[in-house]
Parts: structure tokens; C-alpha cells; sequence
């Protein structure tokens, strides 16, 4: 593209931005489902930081923002405290195809520092978010925005000068998009379970599917439930966020498909038995409904304890895995390699 048609062009994409806020993320097949993964690279040290991603070609889009956010399998760890990072961010156009161990080497362009260095407030990822994907809570607004045209890869680098927490984790959602990866769904959690001896009951799920097995495979899990338990988990299709006299929460799921039953611990928690189905892509993106109960003679009108309401999304096995890559040389911020890592990546949010 001739130089001066492209400068028009990323003046056209960047004067747009200012009239509209919208978001991508990349991979993009995981804007609404969780990553197979977690990673503490960078934040939790000084490093360089390189992430190419080949699945935004054919959009133009002027960047001015970009986000992480916490890995939602993950549960509390004090580790992921809120943390002081002294950083920058540059981004440009590069080849996911010929990706090199050399930062320089990777950009096709003059690489753009959006993020100048300057201290950032990392936010507080000690708590397990309720549902999974968690937000994009860890954002940057750019100080000079990109044009990306859209006829190459993406590229953009993180360095790391210094952080407060040390090399404490803090991990990030995360893909590996290699062939025999599993695909994780997504859950959203909904109302508030009842209190219990051991806190407000919680329900989790952990649904994934896998390309080497060609399966599905569900799990629900329940926290702060009863002492010792018996717990019935009923699954249906729809929330009918219905108050039911005596019972100390709404039930949340019509209960039509089936149940699961599991029994829990001293402390309230408990696991199902992994429930699996043959993989059809026909049913990806299929959502259901579902909510635990359990016998408790300390609730003050119905003995039954029920935990908030779930929404479970079945995932899909993409028929190419999304093209990614990072390069990270961690405890150097000067460094001028690093160590290629293919089909790996941090799950981002860019903002346009």
C-alpha cells in the first residue's frame, strides 16, 4: 500500500475511534469462553514480551486500549495480590508464519510505543471471580493509538521494568491452541446461594471439549454446601429466577434435562463425577441451566439449602486452531531474544 494512502487511512481508522469505543479479542473464538490455560508471564517479573496474533487480519481497526483479565479456574490465592509494575507497551505488524526468537526481527513495520513506561496499578486477582471468563479488569489506555491496517498479523510487546510483588504469580487467562488442547466453556453465575455453617453456597462448573477424545465432558462443583451432604444438582434449559416460599434463595434452573448427586466434605465442598457425550459441533454454544440442593436442617424454613444458579455454554472445537505465538525472555527487560512458545498465548482484549 502506498505510503501516503496508508497514512490516510490509519487517520481515517484512528478519527473513528474517537466516536466509538468497541472491543476484539484475540483469540477472538474466546471473547465469551474461558481459556484451557493460565500464565504468570509477564507481571510477575522483570521481562520483555512479545505476542503475535494471526486470527485480526482482514479488519482495519485503530487501536487504543488493550486488557487482560484473571484466569477463572484458578481459586483464591494471596499470590495474585494487587501489584505496582513500572511498564510500556509498543505494538505493530508482523508474521505469525516466520515468528523469530529475535523482538526486533518479528515487526514488519516501525513498531508504535501506544503504552509509554510509566507505574501502572495492577488490580486485586486474589479472589476466584464467580463466573468464568472473569472481566477484562487488567486495562490500559493507549497514549498513542495504532492504525492497524489489517493485511498482516498483529503484534504487540510488553516490557516489564520493574514490579512491587516480586516474582509472586499472577496468573492470566491463557491458550494453548495446540491440536491436542482441550476447549473450555464458559459459565455465568446467577443470584446468591443460601448460608450455610460454612458460608454462602456456591456452584462451579467445568465443562471443556476435548479434539483427541472427540468428546464432551461436564463437572459441576459445589462450595460452602452443608457439612457432609448429600447435594442433588439439577440441570434444565431455562432461569426462571423463581421465589418459592420458604426456600432461602430463587430457584434458578427448571430442572428439565437431568441431575447430578455428589456429596460433600467438611468444609461444604464437593465434586461430581465427570459426565461425558460424544462431541457434536451441532450442539456448541448449546446452553443450560443449573443449581445444587442439599438437606439442611439449619435453614429457617424449607431444611434446604440451594446454591446460586448457573449458565453453561458448551464450547467448540475450532476447525483451525487460532494462530498465535509469544516470545518472552523473563528477568530481562533489555533483553534483545527471547524463548518462542508456538500456539500459546494471553487471552486479549484490544480496543478500537
Amino acid at each position: 500500500m502506498h505510503a501516503a494512502t496508508l497514512t490516510l487511512v490509519s487517520s481515517l481508522l484512528l478519527g473513528a475511534g474517537l466516536v466509538a469505543q468497541n472491543y476484539v479479542v484475540a483469540p477472538t473464538i474466546l471473547e465469551n469462553l474461558e481459556g484451557n490455560s493460565n500464565n504468570t508471564w509477564p507481571w510477575n517479573n522483570a521481562a520483555r514480551y512479545m505476542q503475535l496474533h494471526g486470527d485480526l487480519k482482514g479488519t482495519p481497526r485503530g487501536f487504543t486500549g488493550i486488557a487482560w483479565r484473571r484466569d477463572g479456574a484458578l481459586g483464591n490465592t494471596l499470590a495474585y495480590a494487587p501489584r505496582t509494575l513500572t511498564m510500556e507497551v509498543s505494538m505493530g505488524d508482523g508474521n505469525l508464519a516466520a515468528v523469530s526468537a529475535t523482538f526486533a526481527t518479528n515487526y514488519l513495520n516501525t513498531p508504535v510505543n501506544v503504552f509509554t513506561r510509566k507505574t501502572v496499578n495492577a488490580p486485586d486477582w486474589v479472589a476466584r471471580r464467580a463466573s468464568e471468563p472473569a472481566t477484562f479488569d487488567f486495562a490500559l489506555v493507549f497514549d498513542a493509538p495504532y492504525g492497524y491496517i489489517g493485511t498482516n498479523d498483529l503484534v504487540y510487546e510488553i516490557v516489564i521494568h520493574a514490579t512491587t510483588a516480586g516474582t509472586a504469580g499472577y496468573a492470566a487467562d491463557y491458550v494453548n491452541s495446540n491440536a491436542t488442547a482441550n476447549w473450555y466453556g464458559a459459565y455465568q453465575a446467577a443470584g446468591t446461594g443460601c448460608t450455610t455453617a460454612n458460608g454462602a453456597m456456591g456452584l462451579r462448573s467445568q465443562v471443556y471439549a476435548s479434539p483427541s477424545r472427540q468428546l464432551f465432558s461436564l463437572r459441576w462443583d459445589i462450595e460452602r454446601g452443608p457439612t457432609s451432604a448429600q447435594t442433588t444438582c439439577l440441570v434444565g434449559l431455562a432461569d426462571p429466577n423463581l421465589p418459592v416460599p420458604g426456600l432461602c434463595t430463587n430457584l434458578r434452573t427448571d430442572g428439565a434435562l437431568f441431575t447430578v448427586s455428589a456429596t460433600t466434605n467438611a468444609t461444604g465442598t464437593a465434586n461430581s463425577a465427570a459426565l461425558t457425550t460424544p462431541y457434536s459441533s451441532s450442539l456448541a454454544g448449546f446452553v443450560f441451566t443449573s443449581q445444587a440442593f442439599a438437606l439442611d436442617a439449619g435453614q429457617s424454613g424449607i431444611p434446604v439449602a440451594g446454591s446460586n444458579g448457573i449458565t453453561i455454554t458448551l464450547p467448540a472445537i475450532p476447525a483451525t486452531p487460532p494462530g498465535i505465538a509469544r516470545i518472552a525472555a523473563q528477568g530481562n527487560a533489555a533483553a534483545s531474544s527471547g524463548t518462542i512458545y508456538a500456539g500459546t498465548g494471553l487471552v486479549t482484549r484490544l480496543r478500537y
